[in-house]
């Protein structure tokens, strides 16, 4: 007769041999004879309905990832993947041959279509005294330097660059963590609130009308933390038709004192700073008035990442920007990089079709083209958003409908796209990330938190990163004889 506990010894005894057999035999079918038997893998993975899977690997941090006052400064890729640009074994090895392709089909995968990025790509290697800039674009979820501070460290520490780039000076708030800035004396006129006319000229999101003087007036005063020094300041100006002095004040005593005549359109002027200094003021005096259309702290050589934030915006202003100024402000700056994110303020509309948000990204997209035939562009598709649906918390029906009407504009543009919604997981991974312990998105369900912001720029970086770096595999993997055609499309 059977004793329970016998019951129970059998049943732990079967486990243990079932789990021993799912260690040390690859996952997947084990046919004995003509008996199929089905080992288990140990990732685990949550599919939508959609079939969509949702990797909550992604997801996982560390319990010292926090964001501490230097932690731009200690930033770093997630999962990098090490490029084997210097190998120590042959180029007939069949390994190498192997990873080489695995790598490239890895960076593909995660990355950006290498071709449309040609253009910048090209450029980091011929960085001039002017440097590289990249602009930015997005709605709320890139306030505060959030997302682009993660991309901006990445490629200053490949390609050097040190600066946060363009200042909003309209609005302290949104000023990188580590800079204070106030700037008083002028109208500020930010592109959300501009009227038609006005809107013309904010082509980096907001731009200052500023009144006559005869005698030096403060402008613009910074202060810097020492993480955050740089050792240019460009200042942008135009529509001044008279001579108009700068006077810069380094801590309280005079620095340098600069002057530009007849500044019709829209000319840079540049201060050297010392090596060492923590109260920067800007003094402007001039018979006329003038416009500022950016303040830019930078380093002159490397690469420079803007955030221009437009909180509500759904990126359709492109084609209202002054042709002739766009082109003259994206030349002085010498742009060659230039990211659309937005999405999150088209999506609650809930449409049956996005053709006509798909018709007007284009226009946008080909207005670029026009200011800066030059420069690469990439549209960030949107991310996961999610609300509750016939008392369902799940994502918005629209999400994927933007997200394709996004990627259609990019491909038909010719131009680069990098789908957020499929890098956070898929479908419901808002939810996931709002979940996590500590949350990296709001219990709005649309925007990230600080970390997940952190985490978003971390995946978008190691995309980019990935795509410019193809270049040196690619030649790898021609030299051993593996085909580009094995693995990019």
């Amino acid at each position: 007769m059977h004793k329970p506990i016998h019951t129970l010894a059998f049943l732990v005894a079967l486990a243990f041999i079932y789990l021993c057999f799912s260690f040390l035999l690859p996952k997947g079918e084990l046919v004995i004879g003509k008996v199929k038997v089905h080992i288990p893998g140990w990732s685990i993975k949550v599919s939508d309905n959609n079939g969509i899977l949702a990797n909550c690997s992604r997801l996982n941090y560390n319990a010292d990832d926090t964001l501490g006052d230097d932690y731009t400064l200690k930033s770093r890729l997630l999962d990098t993947v090490k490029l084997p640009i210097k190998d120590t074994l042959s180029g007939n090895d069949t390994l190498r041959n192997n990873r080489v392709k695995s790598i490239v089909e890895k960076s593909y995968s995660e990355g950006i279509e290498y071709n449309s990025l040609k253009n910048f790509i090209e450029s980091l290697n011929k960085t001039d005294s002017s440097g590289i800039n990249v602009l930015y674009y997005g709605d709320s979820q890139i306030e505060g330097d959030r997302i682009t501070d993660r991309l901006r460290v990445e490629l200053q520490k490949r390609y050097g660059g040190v600066g946060v780039g363009a200042l909003p000076y309209w609005n302290p708030s949104f000023v990188p963590y580590g800079i204070w800035l106030t700037s008083r004396s002028a109208k500020h006129i930010a592109l959300q609130k501009a009227d038609k006319s006005q809107r013309r000229k904010a082509i980096l999101g907001a731009f200052s009308e500023i009144e006559p003087s005869e005698s030096f007036k403060k402008i613009l005063e910074l202060t810097v933390s020492s993480k955050r020094r740089f050792p240019m300041l460009n200042i942008l100006v135009g529509d001044c038709d008279s001579i108009a002095s700068f006077k810069l004040m380094v801590d309280g005593k005079e620095h340098t004192l600069t002057s530009i005549k007849d500044a019709n359109v829209v000319d840079l002027v540049s201060f050297k700073l010392p090596s060492r200094y923590k109260r920067v003021s800007v003094l402007l005096k001039s018979k006329s008035s003038l416009k500022l259309y950016g303040v830019f702290a930078s380093s002159g050589r490397g690469v420079f990442v803007s955030n221009i934030a437009l909180r509500g915006s759904s990126g359709n202003f492109f084609t209202e920007f002054d042709s002739h100024l766009a082109k003259r402000v994206y030349s002085l700056l010498n742009v060659r990089l230039v990211v659309l994110q937005f999405g999150i303020n088209v999506v609650p509309s809930n449409l049956k079709s996005y053709n006509f948000y798909k018709g007007l990204l284009v226009k946008q997209i080909n207005a670029i083209k026009s200011f800066a035939p030059n420069a690469s562009i990439i549209v960030v598709g949107v991310s996961d958003m999610a609300g509750k649906f016939n008392g369902v918390l799940e994502s918005y029906p629209s999400v994927l409908k933007v997200r394709d009407a996004q990627q259609q504009a990019a491909s038909e543009c010719g131009v680069a796209f990098w789908d957020a919604f499929a890098a956070m997981g898929g479908k419901g991974s808002m939810i996931e990330w709002v979940n996590q312990n500590p949350s990296l998105a709001t219990k709005d369900y649309t925007h990230f938190t600080y970390l997940g912001a952190k985490r978003m720029g971390d995946l978008f970086s190691k995309a980019l990163i990935n795509t410019v770096e193809m270049k040196h595999l690619l030649s790898e993997s021609k030299a051993i004889g593996v085909e580009a055609n094995d693995s990019i499309r």
